[in-house]
């Protein structure tokens, strides 16, 4: 599977879990970390821990009224 592909629909699934707002916070804070104004500019392995990164710091509505 095309890593570009599952970046993109955990993007997605980010987008409807998640506030616009809180999205485009944790975007940009990830974005300061790798030192990039634009998504393109990482490469294909900085994209992979981009997004794991990206999806590491989620915490999902299910799991904070979990406790979790």
């Amino acid at each position: 599977m095309d890593s570009n592909y599952v970046a993109s629909e955990l993007i997605k699934i980010a987008k409807i879990l998640m506030s616009e707002d809180e999205y485009k916070d944790k975007v940009k804070n990830l974005m300061k970390k790798y030192k990039v104004k634009s998504l393109g500019e990482l490469k294909d392995d900085e994209k992979k821990k981009f997004y794991k990164d990206l999806d590491d710091s989620w915490v999902s509505k299910k799991e904070k009224a979990q406790g979790e």
